[in-house]
């Protein structure tokens, strides 16, 4: 089973690699999905890093 380009992005986003890693072509569909993913990944963790600074209990 092959990653979509989003799922990509996420792992990516997760391995601390850059947005300039993506390897799609520069305004492709594809490219825009990773960027999708690595940005939802970014959100998702800052997300959790402030719920968790603002209640050390949810740790």
């Amino acid at each position: 089973m092959t990653n979509t380009p989003r799922l990509e992005g996420a792992a990516s986003f997760t391995a601390e690699r850059p947005t300039s890693s993506c390897q799609y072509s520069a305004g492709s569909t594809r490219q825009l999905e990773w960027l999708d993913g690595w940005t939802t990944q970014q959100v998702t963790a800052r997300s959790l890093a402030n719920a968790l600074a603002a209640d050390p209990a949810l740790a």
